[in-house]
């Protein structure tokens, strides 16, 4: 487990290439919500809600085709000590419709099982409703844990959706605690990296108060491929040597 953090933080610096891959998304992402998703207090038009939401779906798409050609750059820099951009597109071609049918389904589980412990919960006496909410809590944190896998495995493996998703909580299952140690240790490497960008998004948005939306947006899309591109070969690694 803390192996493959170590070795998280010593390869992330090899995955410069990948990181500026992943920031530029992350940059246009941003920077588009910025300047089409209107503040809560504005309107939008029917045309406009229509057009945000195709971008939307736009935008997820590209994601996991990024997310696949990372996941297999990861791979092979985990598994040889450095990788090369030049398949990057064809195994995001590769392993998108996977992946994509892979989150498809964990969300489906997530909501189908999320919406009977609600059912079951509002059936219950107002005193055991607390109780209950943290079971759900702690349910979801389970759930977590066991779904972390199935992306690693697809494309590490080279697996179909039921397969990748059954080796994934199987390796969840089995390896529970370690998962969620580097989770949890993780989270907190995240939270010092979110922290960090934070401070100096508002130090920068004082000092340019009329770009601070952009700042923001800029400045956490870099933190936010900082910490993906670590989780992701913390995970991978440990995979890689689970599996």
């Amino acid at each position: 487990m803390i192996e493959s953090i170590k070795k998280a933080f010593v390869l992330s610096v090899k995955a410069l290439k990948l990181f500026y891959v992943v920031a530029a998304l992350n940059i246009v992402s941003n920077l588009i919500n910025v300047m089409t998703v209107p503040a809560p207090t504005d309107e939008m038009s029917a045309g406009k809600s229509f057009f945000v939401i195709v971008l939307t779906v736009l935008l997820a798409l590209i994601a996991v085709f990024v997310a696949g050609g990372s996941l297999a750059y990861i791979r092979d820099l985990i598994k040889t000590g450095s990788a090369d951009l030049a398949p990057f597109i064809d195994n995001g071609k590769k392993y998108i419709l996977r992946l994509i049918g892979v989150t498809l389904l964990i969300m489906l589980i997530f909501l189908v099982i999320g919406f009977l412990l609600i059912f079951i919960t509002g059936l219950m006496p107002a005193a055991l409703r607390l109780i209950m909410t943290l079971l759900i809590i702690l349910a979801f944190i389970v759930l977590g844990v066991f779904f972390v896998m199935p992306a690693y495995a697809l494309v590490n493996s080279d697996l179909g959706v039921i397969s990748a998703i059954k080796r994934g909580v199987e390796l969840g299952k089995k390896e529970f605690l370690k998962i969620l140690g580097i989770g949890a240790i993780l989270f907190l490497v995240a939270l010092v990296v979110t922290l960090a960008a934070s401070m100096l998004t508002g130090i920068l948005s004082l000092i340019l108060r009329p770009l601070a939306n952009y700042i923001t947006a800029i400045i956490m899309a870099v933190a936010s491929a900082v910490i993906a591109i670590i989780v992701n070969i913390a995970y991978m690694d440990f995979y890689l040597k689970s599996a």
